[in-house]
This record gives structure tokens, C-alpha cells and sequence, in this order.
């Protein structure tokens, strides 16, 4: 009777259970912890990322649209018929598409500058570029019956390269005249 009852007093002794229990429940939370953190840390990363390339893009755009009001405000039609050279301007037979950044030539050496930098407060670094393709005349745009003025297209291309990325931007144009 006596072995019985020592046997039931370890059966109902479960002192340390609650400690176990708690160690194991220590244990789930430490890694739910871990795993939550992990995540965060990553989203925080995107959420960056994100910052830097839509930075990128602005500048870019930025550009092009300079480029693009450059367009606007010439008045010389020798300037936008490209009997004038310009840096910034140049005409589809000579200029291949500038989509890489080998592509665009802005060191003021040798003559062949194909783009210009932006406006300093567009990029203080001076990594922001802009370049116009005159595509000639637009489809449709020399259907005048009065001989009047033609309507002509541009490519405006904005390009920021700088060490957080690269980023081109391409915008059409029309001006007529």
C-alpha cells in the first residue's frame, strides 16, 4: 500500500510543469520575435528602395521636361530644324537612341555632346541629363491647305545617373511652326 502511494504522489506532483511550459512558451515567443523583426527590417528596406528609385524618376522627368520647355521658349526655327547645332538637339539619322548611359556623350570635348545637364536645382550633383531627337515632321502634320506651318515631333529623353541608380525618361513632343 505504502509502494501505491508513493507511486500517486509523483503521478500528482506536477510542480515543474508549469515551468516547463513557460520555458517552452518563452521559446515560441522569442522566435515569433525574430521572424517579426526580420520582416520589418525588410519592408523598412523596400520602403527605401522605393524612396531612391522615385527620387530617380523625378529628377529624370525633371529633365525631360526641361528639355522639353527648351522647345517651347526657342523661337529660332533654324535652332529647332537643326541648321544650328545645339548640344541638347539633334535629329534621328545621327543620334542613336540614347537608352544606356554609354549612349549619352556630355563632356564638352570633341563636338559630339548629344545631351546637356540639367538646371542645378533640378540635381546639385550635376547627374541629370537631358537630350531632344527631332523625329521630323509628325505623321499627318504637313496636311495643311493653307502652306502654313508644319507640325514637328520631338523625343525628349531625361536621364539621372547616379550612384543609387539609372533612370531614362522618354516624353514626346510637338511643336508646331
Amino acid at each position: 500500500m505504502r509502494k501505491e502511494r508513493i507511486r500517486k504522489a509523483y503521478i500528482d506532483n506536477e510542480n515543474g510543469s508549469v515551468l516547463v511550459i513557460a520555458l517552452v512558451m518563452l521559446a515560441f515567443i522569442s522566435l515569433l520575435g525574430i521572424s517579426v523583426t526580420t520582416t520589418s527590417t525588410t519592408e523598412v528596406q523596400i520602403a527605401g528602395n522605393d524612396r531612391i528609385y522615385k527620387q530617380n524618376v523625378y529628377k529624370a522627368e525633371a529633365a525631360a521636361m526641361e528639355g522639353a520647355q527648351r522647345i517651347e521658349n526657342e523661337t529660332s526655327k533654324q535652332v529647332l530644324m537643326r541648321a544650328t547645332p545645339t548640344a541638347w538637339l539633334s535629329d534621328s539619322d545621327s543620334m542613336t537612341t540614347p537608352t544606356t548611359a554609354d549612349s549619352w556623350d556630355h563632356d564638352g570635348e570633341g563636338g559630339n555632346d548629344n545631351s546637356q545637364a540639367a538646371d542645378a536645382s533640378i540635381d546639385s550633383e550635376g547627374n541629370t541629363y537631358f537630350s531632344v531627337v527631332d523625329r521630323g515632321i509628325a505623321p499627318g502634320g504637313s496636311l495643311s491647305m493653307g502652306g502654313g506651318t508644319q507640325l514637328h515631333e520631338y523625343a525628349v529623353y531625361g536621364f539621372y545617373n547616379g550612384t543609387q541608380g539609372q533612370v531614362l525618361v522618354e516624353i514626346g513632343y510637338r511643336k508646331r511652326f
